[in-house]
């Protein structure tokens, strides 16, 4: 921060560098997804001639705890795999 003033347009070099990093995270983050769902459609698209169907398998993890004061921990998804789920 800067000679004490707080808005947008204010922030330290550090504090810019944090919040492009977050970006970047959360960008990547969406690229995995996307990734992920392009993949489930094009195998839905090759077994259904098999009556088989595929759904994203998605994976859950505990977030770190950033209070004393938080009571319940977060958690994060990310796809991890395909199950392959049979019709019939």
């Amino acid at each position: 921060m800067k000679k004490g003033y707080i808005g947008f347009g204010l922030e330290s070099n550090h504090e810019k560098k944090v919040l492009r990093m977050v970006q970047q995270s959360l960008v990547l983050n969406n690229n995995a997804t996307l990734v992920a769902t392009n993949v489930l459609a094009k195998a839905n698209a090759v077994l259904s001639k098999h009556e088989i169907i595929c759904a994203v398998a998605i994976e859950t993890f505990n977030l770190r705890r950033y209070s004393t004061k938080q009571n319940v921990v977060n958690q994060g998804m990310r796809p991890c795999g395909i199950e392959f789920i049979p019709t019939s």
